[in-house]
């Protein structure tokens, strides 16, 4: 898939402050029956941070630990050992609600994440009645969230089965946007998509960080994707985080071994730079 020229004018600078930090994150998952306790560890020692307007790209193999990452920072799963900050706040300090205000994320499947029962102006409004906004306040909200996701107001009334993969995915992002926060955590937020309309979401995505000056954790298989929209790339294996490089110096010289297959296993056309 061929998205474009990389991004260019990252909002990020090295004053800027750091809204994610993860020490030494362990996470052991129990596996096996009642009398066969088998360990898996999906997290070894990971540290990972993250300044306000940074895009990071997480990718590796499946398996590697990626999505367990995410679930962490989402405060969806517990560690066994390490520490995350979130807006200099200990993770563990934050209610469920006071971290959806600061941490939304973004799934793979816009369908399996709308209620097909909901109508748009339903599934928007919801986040904002949950945090006692007022209908006035929603109502505003709701509408600059459409025209931020490039959605018209009569798409309102319809229901997500009534709107393509595409535009569904658009409803997903206004929705993670309605309570403002300042981290999205995108989970291969295009992979579900048809080819042509992955690029009008990466773009999308592209727009929304500058004008909102978000930090993007942004999880997937696709170097493309981690090329284009990626300030730094972090490459995981078997739990740990092998790799760490400015995107840049990531695609044109990676330095583990792990890293220069999976950028060497990419398709191309012979006689064709990737």
């Amino acid at each position: 898939m061929y998205i474009g020229p990389a991004m260019t004018g990252s909002p990020v600078s090295d004053t800027s402050p750091m809204v994610i930090e993860a020490q030494d994150l362990t996470c052991v998952f129990s596996s096996g029956g009642m009398f066969s306790r088998q360990k898996a560890v999906a997290l070894n020692n990971v540290s990972l941070s993250a300044r306000k307007g940074e895009s990071i790209s997480i990718v590796g193999e499946s398996g590697s630990g990626k999505t367990t990452l995410a679930m962490v920072l989402l405060g969806l799963q517990p560690v066994t050992a390490g520490s995350v900050h979130i807006a200099g706040k200990a993770l563990s300090s934050y209610s469920r609600k006071e971290l959806a205000r600061v941490v939304q994320p973004v799934f793979q499947d816009p369908y399996s994440t709308l209620n097909p029962r909901q109508t748009i102006r339903s599934i928007l409004t919801l986040p904002l009645i949950v945090h006692g906004e007022s209908r006035n306040n929603g109502e505003k909200r709701m509408l600059q969230a459409m025209d931020a996701v490039g959605m018209a107001a009569r798409h309102l009334d319809a229901f997500p089965s009534q709107l393509s993969g595409g535009q569904r995915q658009r409803i997903a992002i206004a929705r993670a946007l309605m309570v403002r926060p300042e981290i999205l955590i995108c989970d291969e937020p295009t992979s579900a998509l048809d080819v042509s309309v992955q690029a009008q979401i990466l773009n999308l995505l592209t727009d929304i960080r500058r004008e909102f000056g978000l930090t993007y954790i942004l999880i997937t298989h696709n170097f493309s994707v981690a090329e284009y929209m990626a300030d730094r790339v972090c490459v995981m294996l078997k739990g740990e985080i092998i790799e760490e490089a400015a995107a840049q110096d990531f695609f044109r010289s990676a330095s583990h071994p792990y890293s220069r297959s999976l950028l060497n296993a990419i398709p191309t056309l012979e006689g064709v730079d990737r």
